[in-house]
């Protein structure tokens, strides 16, 4: 599946396990994830997403 790039966006309740299938999935080479990539802070502790 050369250049499939399908966008999905998971949400969930805190403590219900959701980083854990953030690191399991993020085991896959073809996945590029973001953890709570609409956080507040989230340009200040990512450095693939400077503030500009």
């Amino acid at each position: 599946m050369s250049g499939f790039k399908d966008k999905v966006i998971i949400f969930a309740h805190p403590r219900s396990g959701s980083t854990s299938l953030f690191n399991i999935l993020n085991t896959h080479p073809c996945l590029h994830l973001s953890l709570e990539p609409f956080h507040e802070d989230y340009g200040q502790w990512n450095p693939f997403f400077p503030i500009s």
